[in-house]
């Protein structure tokens, strides 16, 4: 096996970008939230806009307040978007519907499987956790885009 080595820059540069790649990762939302304005949701819109700025706020300063409240935004992106995608639903459209289910449980299995086998968004190595992390602000952003674009 090759092993790596980094200068002290490289490195310094390796740990920034893993301390911040969640917050970096969380401003993929105000895509969705100009989405949603552009097509006339604009609660969806408003929701994205307040889990960026929820998204943000956690994971830079990490503690319960801001746990909760992340999650509670999560929570009501979650059951609008279910309205959305209930509301939008049409037979014609089942392939880009199974999409955005797929979406939904990938996010669904990187974060609660991850979470109870210590891997994925858990994982012990926090540069791998963290990208498996942004890669569910980026796929949950991606099929919240899809319902909206249906």
């Amino acid at each position: 096996m090759k092993e790596y080595t980094f200068s002290l820059i490289e490195k310094s540069q390796i740990e920034y970008l893993t301390q911040h790649l969640l917050i970096f990762s969380s401003i993929i939302f105000v895509i969705n939230a100009s989405v949603a304005f552009r097509y006339g949701y604009y609660f969806y819109s408003f929701l994205f806009l307040s889990l960026t700025m929820t998204s943000v706020l956690f994971h830079t300063f990490k503690n319960l307040y801001t746990f909760v409240f992340d999650k509670m935004v999560i929570f009501m992106i979650f059951l609008y978007g279910s309205y959305m995608l209930y509301h939008k639903f049409r037979m014609n459209k089942i392939g880009l519907i199974s999409l955005i289910v797929f979406t939904f449980l990938l996010t669904v299995y990187f974060f609660y499987y991850g979470y109870l086998t210590n891997s994925y968004c858990y994982d012990p190595n926090v540069m791998v956790g963290n990208f498996y992390h942004s890669l569910v602000h980026v796929i949950g952003a991606f099929g919240h885009q899809m319902i909206m674009l249906l």
